[in-house]
Formats: C-alpha cells, sequence, structure tokens
C-alpha cells in the first residue's frame, strides 16, 4: 500500500543527488577555467555537505541530534557574543565580536540563522514553542553585539515568519499583531530613551575608572573617585593623576569602534587644575591642545572627519613624552558632529555606545549609497567574465581597487556569486538548493520558513551563507526537519 509513495521519494532522492553531482562539475568547470584553487576546494566541500545532509535526512534518529545541537549551537553562539560585548578591554565595537569571527555581519547573520534553525527543529510540543520563543530575544540581543542592521531586520522578521507558521489558525492568531506591537513599542524606546537622548558614543563617560578607559599605554594613571566639585551644581568630579612613558604621550584612551567615512566628530572633557598646566585632547582624527587652570573650562577638539579606516578614539596626552597630569575631570563626551553639545551623564553602559547610532531607526536606508556603489562596481566586474566569472581572488582585488573603501566582496550574495563564479555557479548554486528542496519530506518548507526568510534578508546586503558560521546551522535545519518529518510518517511495527 505504501509502495508508490516509498519509489517517488526513492525517485526525488536520486534526482537530488544527480543535482548535486552536476553542481560539482559545474562549480569545478568554473573554478578550473579562472584557475581558483579556493573555487576547486568548494567544488568538493559544497556538493560533500550537500550529500551528507540529504543523507542525514533520511535517518529518522537524527532528528533528535539536530534538536540537541542546535539548541546548543544557539546557546553557546548567543552567549559568546554577549560575553564578548561586556568584555576586551581597550577593544573597539568590531574587536569585541571579531576575536572569534572574521566580520560582525557574519556573526550577525549566523546568530539569526540559528534561532531560525532550532525554531525548525524544536519538537511538536508545547513547552517547545516556549523555548522557541525565548530563542528568538536571545538571538536579537546578541545581534545587538555585532551591530549588524541587516541581522537586526532579518531577526525581527524570520520570527515573525515563526510565528505566521506557528499559530496561522486558531487561538495564535494574535501572536503576530502582538509582535508587530512589540517591535514598534521596543523600537521607539530605543530612539527615544538611548539614540536621542544619549548621543555620546562612550560606553563609560562618568567614570575613568571603569574597564572601557585603557590606562596600560601610559606609564602609570590613578583616578580618585568624587574628589572634588563639578563644573555644574551638584556634580563631583573625579582626579586624574597619570604620567606617560618615557617615549610616549599616551595616558587616558577609550576606543569607540571605526570611524565612518565623512563623518564628523568631536570629543569634549570638563578640565580644572589648582596648578596651571596643559593637556591635549584627541579624537585621533583631531586634537587641540589647552590650557587648564583653577577655572573649570571645556576642552572641546575640532571636528575630525571619519575616513572609514582609521579608529574614533578619545585620546587624553601629555603634550610631551613621560609628561605629567594632574587635573579634576568631569563629563568625558563623544559624539556626532561639528561641535559639542550639553553633557548628559545618563548612559547606558550595558551596549557599547558605538552600536547605538548604527540603530538609529530615523537613518534606516533600504538601498544606502555604499551599498549602490559597491553592487555597480560589483556588477561592472562580473559583465567582464559573466559564464564563468573571475575568480574569488581577482574578484577581491577588483571590488578594492573599485571602491572608495576596499570592500573585498559584492555585499550581496547572488551578485557575489555571479562575480565570482558566473552563470555556471549561479546555476550549481541552484542545482544545490534544489536538491535539497527535493529529497525534503512533504511539510518540511513550513518549517523551514523562517530559515530561508533569515537566509534571503542576510544575504541581501551581505554575504554570508558560504560561512561555517551559517552553513552549520542551516544544513543541521534540513537534516534534522527531513528526519524529524520521515519519523512522523513511518508506519509502527506491527505487532508479534
Amino acid at each position: 500500500m505504501n509502495a508508490a509513495p516509498h519509489a517517488a521519494t526513492g525517485t526525488a532522492v536520486r534526482w537530488a543527488y544527480a543535482a548535486v553531482g552536476l553542481a560539482g562539475v559545474l562549480l569545478a568547470l568554473a573554478a578550473a577555467i579562472t584557475g581558483d584553487v579556493v573555487g576547486l576546494a568548494w567544488a568538493v566541500l559544497a556538493p560533500g555537505l550537500a550529500f551528507a545532509t540529504i543523507a542525514l535526512a533520511r535517518l529518522p534518529g537524527f532528528a533528535s541530534v539536530a534538536r540537541w545541537v542546535s539548541a546548543a549551537y544557539l546557546a553557546v553562539l548567543a552567549g559568546a557574543t554577549i560575553a564578548a560585548g561586556f568584555a576586551g578591554v581597550g577593544l573597539d565595537e568590531a574587536s569585541r565580536v571579531e576575536g572569534f569571527v572574521r566580520d560582525a555581519n557574519v556573526l550577525g547573520a549566523a546568530l539569526v540563522v540559528a534561532a531560525a534553525a532550532w525554531a525548525a527543529v524544536a519538537p511538536a510540543r508545547r513547552w517547545a514553542a516556549w523555548a522557541v520563543a525565548l530563542g528568538w530575544p536571545l538571538a536579537a540581543t546578541a545581534v545587538l553585539y555585532t551591530g549588524s542592521r541587516a541581522a537586526a531586520g532579518a531577526c525581527v522578521l524570520a520570527a515573525a515568519a515563526w510565528l505566521v507558521v506557528r499559530f496561522r489558525r486558531g487561538r495564535g492568531a494574535w501572536a503576530l499583531p502582538a509582535l508587530a506591537a512589540l517591535v514598534v513599542l521596543a523600537a521607539l524606546a530605543w530612539q527615544r530613551g538611548v539614540v536621542e537622548a544619549s548621543p555620546n558614543l562612550l560606553a563609560a563617560p562618568s567614570d575613568f575608572a571603569h574597564r572601557e578607559w585603557r590606562h596600560d599605554l601610559a606609564a602609570s594613571v590613578e583616578v580618585t573617585a568624587a574628589a572634588g566639585e563639578g563644573p555644574f551644581d551638584g556634580t563631583r568630579a573625579q582626579q586624574l593623576r597619570a604620567t606617560a612613558e618615557p617615549d610616549g604621550r599616551a595616558l587616558l584612551l577609550q576606543t569607540i569602534g571605526r570611524s565612518e567615512p565623512g563623518v564628523p566628530y568631536v570629543a569634549s572633557l570638563y578640565l580644572r587644575a589648582d596648578a596651571s598646566q596643559r593637556v591635549v585632547v584627541s579624537t585621533h582624527l583631531s586634537e587641540t591642545t589647552c590650557d587648564v587652570g583653577a577655572a573649570w573650562t571645556r576642552c572641546t577638539t575640532p571636528p575630525g572627519i571619519g575616513d572609514g579606516v582609521l579608529q574614533a578614539q578619545f585620546y587624553l596626552l601629555a603634550v610631551e613624552p613621560g609628561g605629567t597630569l594632574d587635573v579634576l575631570g568631569y563629563g568625558a563626551q563623544y559624539e556626532v558632529g561639528t561641535q559639542a553639545t550639553p553633557f548628559r551623564a545618563r548612559r547606558f553602559a550595558w551596549l557599547p555606545q558605538a552600536l547605538v547610532r548604527r540603530l538609529d531607526v530615523r537613518e534606516v536606508d533600504l538601498l544606502p549609497e555604499d551599498r549602490r556603489a559597491i553592487w555597480t562596481a560589483a556588477y561592472e566586474v562580473a559583465r567582464t567574465a559573466p559564464w564563468t566569472g573571475v575568480g574569488a581572488s581577482a574578484a577581491s582585488e577588483a571590488l578594492s581597487t573599485r571602491t572608495s573603501t576596499g570592500v573585498v566582496q559584492a555585499h550581496n550574495g547572488l551578485l557575489h556569486l555571479w562575480l565570482v563564479r558566473g552563470v555556471l555557479g549561479v546555476v550549481a548554486a541552484a542545482l544545490l538548493a534544489a536538491a535539497l528542496a527535493s529529497a525534503q519530506p512533504a511539510g518540511a518548507w513550513r518549517a523551514l520558513a523562517p530559515l530561508l526568510v533569515a537566509l534571503v534578508l542576510t544575504n541581501t546586503w551581505d554575504v554570508t551563507a558560504s560561512d561555517a558560521l551559517v552553513v552549520v546551522p542551516t544544513l543541521l535545519a534540513f537534516a534534522g526537519v527531513g528526519s524529524a518529518l520521515r519519523r512522523r510518517s513511518t508506519p509502527a511495527s506491527p505487532p508479534r
């Protein structure tokens, strides 16, 4: 009675294996023509992973493995990202999370895909729905530390897709409107409470003893809390005593992150001293020397224009190597603009403040100018070798020389694939996707819908799908869903 469905399934799997093999041939052909050694490795690795995924999906017992591994993967990856956000004294926003991944955008994509993979393979029980529902905010919180705007949007929309397929009827019909209202409220709260109320990019502006301030570049730094009255009624200042190294001038330093091209930055600090002295305040993009005396004065740098290469940094320096400093300091501030704005002591130290402006909802642009320039350059290079692509190394070099910021990838998954592997690579990728799709049993796409949303969105403004951090949860989800559905559809053995 079940012979026909099983025969159809066997035919689909055989077709899937044939498609995977053909995809490998096309990838190898494109790589051989362009002399791309990396491409030849991918011609073996990509089909091999697809073969393994299809084979594992046919094992009913693999479903449990996929569930446990997916849950652990999401928990470990999110936990490590959040921990990195609090660690790394002296490291900028990107370096915190790039300690274990080459690109913060890749890490953001991996977190969203990991949450979608866990949602796909979670058991079909009520407690599992609650576990998945908690997984989305965990991933979203970790994504904030990556600073990836594409991943943040993908996380929201992938979670919405999960709600649609999970609660598509009955009492759960309210879930999607509730999520929409929650996202709107969270965005408004973020905008008003963090972005607009906190222009300061420093993570710990009111406490020079905080771990965010580096003291290790100086010979000695001593910070005394509440050492005197501040510049405003009811405020208290800290005393800073520091000595520079004999061959250096650095005293205190806080790194905010890489400066953005064309963006002006200013740093400011209130200073007072019993004995007249001079001190240098720098944004790493510009600096000023201030005379400090018995009256409070605000030392403000001229605007420094970011170039996308230099770090945005708050530097306090001596005027000469080995110089000393003994002052009262208050209200360090580093902000975007051409002049210093009034200092606000209210801070949100739980999140690197360099991310605040990146996640300003007023600056959301679905077609940003920098991306359009990169896409145009990639398109022009791809047209020179449309069938085979130019290869990975040549593509990176061409984009680096044709773009102002020296990028090495097209920031769009499909465009980058065409640029590097040509039409042959695009067809090969389509064959791999079709093979994985045809090998899935009926009903698989409902479970995989959030994962597909996450993959599409994170590869629209970036190239992340081929990274190991993203490939692992993706293939786990495909294999786990197939395995789970086959186990449910397998008839129980008759009793003896």
